[in-house]
């Protein structure tokens, strides 16, 4: 099982078990402060997980962008502050993750250079079509010369 499956099953399952026991509290009609310990121990379960699941998209998407040579915007490894409009520390794992605008930045870089990559491949195609049609009728042609040969000798 990847590693991504595994955190997102461990976040369904919290999930589940939440919503459960916070059925059940709301059928004993249990009060506010019990809903609202439920509350602060999912989240203190689920910011662990959403955390690591969040470090593990920007791992594989800066590992692209390193991969195409695409740049983004760096990782304020020095700033006093864990936070900034593309990057994110964790409050619980420490590691630091893209935020949506980071991502959204990063991802349309990524594209725009695929895309780039692709176009200047696009221009072969063209050619390669021509050369491909020009052999086969260089073929067709020896062959019918052979065959014409053939029937000549005989």
């Amino acid at each position: 099982m990847s590693k991504e499956r595994r955190l997102r099953w461990y976040l369904a399952r919290a999930t589940r078990f939440y919503r459960r026991d916070l059925a059940k509290a709301r059928k004993e009609n249990a009060d506010k402060d019990a809903r609202d310990e439920l509350q602060h121990g999912y989240w203190a379960e689920t910011d662990e997980l959403q955390q690591e699941l969040e470090a593990l998209r920007t791992e594989r998407l800066v590992r692209q962008a390193h991969w195409l040579n695409v740049l983004y915007s760096p990782i304020p490894w020095h700033s006093e502050e864990q936070r900034n409009d593309y990057w994110v520390q964790g409050s619980m794992t420490g590691k630091w993750y893209l935020t949506a605008k980071g991502h959204h930045e990063v991802e349309t870089a990524i594209w725009a250079k695929m895309k780039a990559r692709h176009e200047v491949r696009a221009l072969w195609i063209p050619w390669i079509v021509a050369i491909t049609a020009f052999i086969t009728a260089v073929g067709g042609v020896v062959g019918a010369l052979i065959g014409l040969f053939s029937i000549l000798k005989k």
